[in-house]
């Protein structure tokens, strides 16, 4: 089963199994396309969950959510001008027409966005697919609405006023989709189990990477 990010634009995931499984699925963006072809925002706390202690171009750490949207509202107007002035719909025609300029994906990856920044989440959700970009969000197995307003933890139950609008996952421990939607994308994942890494499985396998493009020894402790 294939998934394209950039058709489900902030993607919600959740669920005992979600952590594991969005490990295992950013671990194949990252071997398959090479620091050139993908560029992966982790926001807060999360990259270290995720990835921990692995330096690796094409991983960027950063502090909060806003500085992630603000990294993708950037690229919408970069991208947007580069479309037009190659007078072509997307970046997919882009791609074909200029391969020397290749836009790569740029997937941001947060557990919470704050209520105050939702306005500018959702604007940019709706370029987001044709620019080859894509945000996604991980919700803790059991979250509730954070103590403060400008916190709100965006949920599987709809907190936060993001996920009742976009594409959503529940992954169980071992990795099967137990509730998705909309129809189409519960229909693509019917029957389907996703790809699971822990923490020291993503080490092994993307450490020799990261040794290769930092050209200096990885350290797995």
């Amino acid at each position: 089963v294939r998934l394209a990010l950039c058709k489900w634009p902030g993607l919600t995931v959740s669920g005992p199994g979600a952590a594991s499984s969005l490990r295992a699925w950013l671990a194949s963006l990252l071997t398959r396309n090479g620091p050139l072809g993908a560029e992966i925002i982790v926001v807060g706390p999360l990259g270290d969950r995720l990835f921990p202690d692995l330096d690796l171009p094409g991983l960027r750490r950063i502090e909060t959510a806003g500085e992630g949207l603000s990294r993708l509202e950037a690229a919408i107007i970069d991208r947007t001008r580069r479309l037009d002035d190659a007078n072509v719909p997307d970046v997919t025609a882009h791609r074909r027409e200029a391969p020397e300029y290749p836009l790569p994906l740029v997937l941001c990856v947060t557990d919470l966005v704050p209520e105050s920044l939702v306005p500018r989440w959702r604007t940019m959700l709706a370029s987001a697919t044709r620019l080859g970009l894509a945000a996604l969000v991980l919700t803790p197995d059991h979250s509730i609405a954070g103590g403060r307003d400008d916190q709100k933890m965006v949920n599987e139950d709809g907190s936060g006023e993001l996920s009742d609008t976009h594409a959503q996952i529940v992954v169980d421990v071992s990795g099967s989709a137990q509730v998705s939607g909309p129809r189409v994308l519960a229909d693509l994942l019917e029957g389907s189990r996703l790809f699971q890494l822990s923490a020291t499985e993503g080490a092994d396998l993307l450490g020799p990477i990261a040794l290769i493009h930092n050209d200096h020894e990885f350290d797995q402790a």
